[in-house]
């Protein structure tokens, strides 16, 4: 199964997908399909059977929202909603013949991309709002898992906690240090995982909310900005007219994330209740730290190394 990782190559071949179609005129497996897959697998330089695993993970969750969507619909209406929709796909697959003689389907096809951004926009914000960024390494088709285990700020904290093993961190911390290009930053992040493990979570708190502030940094247009939640709203949106939905996705969820961490905060008010950057950086925190706080932060570095 793929996961949110290599949601580049999924969104590679889709684009190529939507050029093909305007230039043929419709989608013609046999020709396209080859096309496509031999294309991705050059640009990311992996194998054609990799592109294949990964864009049938994509399209499978696509589907089974679309199944969801019509599963939600009252009993009179689904028969015929799956009929529509049969006919559609069929009706779209031009190395077929039924098109010469249905006509064309009742509407286009929606991008796989444009169904999993819409079924699952509400839930990244809910789920950054309770401190958590999309996860790097999960399953893409856990996410309707995760759709459901986020009802109460426990039932996320409680998904998350589960999916982060050891191993699964120790994944992660892998990835993050090959991303920091700055030296003095990875330096840092070596130092504050062995903290990690050492189960100093205070030190590691405050530490790895300036690397994050650093990194986040690093994709602004101007050195002298600290407008951090700035930047993520502009990729977000940035992302999202360019046609990168789950990328846009991506940034969604981390600029709701930095929203709740880098919220301002008035000294001579009380504390948040939850970690704040202001506080933390600037001494003033009476927050002791636990483990969760500063796997939010891992997490969120995770998401920040794909979108580099």
């Amino acid at each position: 199964m793929a996961t949110f990782r290599e949601r580049d190559v999924f969104e590679y071949c889709e684009k190529m997908y939507t050029d093909l179609k305007k230039q043929d005129n419709g989608y013609y497996p046999h020709k396209h399909d080859k096309i496509v897959f031999d294309k991705a697998a050059e640009h990311f330089n992996i194998c054609r059977d990799e592109v294949n695993k990964i864009y049938d993970s994509y399209t499978k969750l696509a589907a089974k929202v679309e199944m969801m969507k019509i599963n939600r619909l009252p009993k009179a209406k689904r028969k015929a909603a799956m009929m529509r929709k049969m006919q559609d796909m069929v009706l779209h697959n031009k190395d077929l013949p039924f098109h010469k003689i249905e006509g064309e389907p009742s509407k286009e096809l929606l991008p796989a991309t444009d169904i999993i951004e819409e079924e699952f926009d509400d839930t990244i914000s809910k789920i950054a709002q309770a401190g958590w960024t999309i996860p790097l390494t999960i399953n893409v088709e856990r996410l309707v898992e995760l759709k459901d285990n986020s009802s109460t700020q426990e039932d996320i904290d409680n998904f998350f906690s589960t999916f982060y093993s050891d191993e699964e961190l120790e994944n992660l911390y892998e990835i993050i240090h090959d991303a920091i290009n700055n030296p003095g930053q990875k330096k840092r992040f070596e130092e504050c995982y062995v903290i990690f493990k050492q189960g100093l979570y205070s030190s590691c708190l405050t530490t790895l909310t300036t690397i994050l502030e650093g990194y986040i940094s690093t994709f602004g247009d101007d050195p002298n900005d600290v407008r951090i939640m700035r930047i993520c709203h502009f990729h977000a949106d940035e992302e999202r007219n360019n046609g990168n939905m789950i990328k846009s996705l991506c940034w969604k969820s981390v600029y709701e994330y930095t929203k709740l961490l880098f919220e301002k905060s008035d000294f001579s008010q009380t504390e948040p209740d939850e970690a704040n950057r202001h506080w933390l950086v600037h001494g003033r925190t009476s927050m002791v730290g636990d483990k969760i706080n500063c796997i939010r932060l891992i997490n969120a570095l995770s998401t920040l190394s794909n979108l580099k």
